[in-house]
């Protein structure tokens, strides 16, 4: 549930900077904790930078945020902490079973 929390507000950074000239979006990785679990590595993503033209003719180098990955990734993220999320309400319905099982 925490990497997906992670994965969540680094979408929301991504997006919120959008519009920040020269922002370079990030990506949460899971990556294998020894002893178990998972533990969320912020990386760069692989998407290019875009520029833009002023009406001056200087060049502004914009965000490589890409908001149909970004998308993607919300919707991903929050269906694998509502699947968590139903791991431990089934894992605690198990354990009042076995408590009222064995009082």
């Amino acid at each position: 549930m925490r990497l997906e929390s992670q994965r969540l507000g680094q979408s929301a950074a991504n997006v919120a900077n959008l519009e920040t000239p020269g922002y370079a979006a990030r990506r949460i990785v899971g990556v294998a904790r020894v002893g178990g679990g998972v533990a969320g590595v912020s990386m760069p993503t692989y998407a290019p930078s875009t520029s833009r033209v002023e009406d001056d003719g200087s060049v502004t180098s914009l965000s490589n945020t890409d908001l149909v990955e970004e998308t993607v990734n919300q919707a991903s993220s929050l269906r694998a902490f509502q699947a968590n999320v139903a791991v431990l309400r089934t894992a605690n319905e198990m354990l009042g079973e076995l408590i009222n099982r064995r009082a």
